[in-house]
């Protein structure tokens, strides 16, 4: 996500106030980026000798999407 994106719609003292929240935070961001792509290189594939494994499968899938979203969030570039 670009900080333009972040900033959009953004004026005045609110917008200023959110750059220099987006610069202290920017270590945070990198390490929850680092922790979030360090989770989805796992592989969880449920084992489909288990009699629930479609919602074993339905869990993963979206745990990883959700990961994969939040993922969007964090990553900050400068564009």
């Amino acid at each position: 996500m670009s900080n333009a994106l972040i900033l959009s719609g953004l004026k005045g003292e609110e917008r200023k106030s959110m750059e220099i929240g987006l610069g202290n935070a920017k270590a945070v961001f990198k390490r929850l980026q680092e922790l979030i792509e360090k989770e989805l290189e796992k592989e969880s594939v449920p084992s489909f000798d288990s009699p629930n494994w479609s919602e074993e499968m339905a869990y993963s899938v979206g745990y990883r999407k959700g990961l994969t979203r939040a993922l969007k969030y964090v990553i900050i570039t400068d564009k």
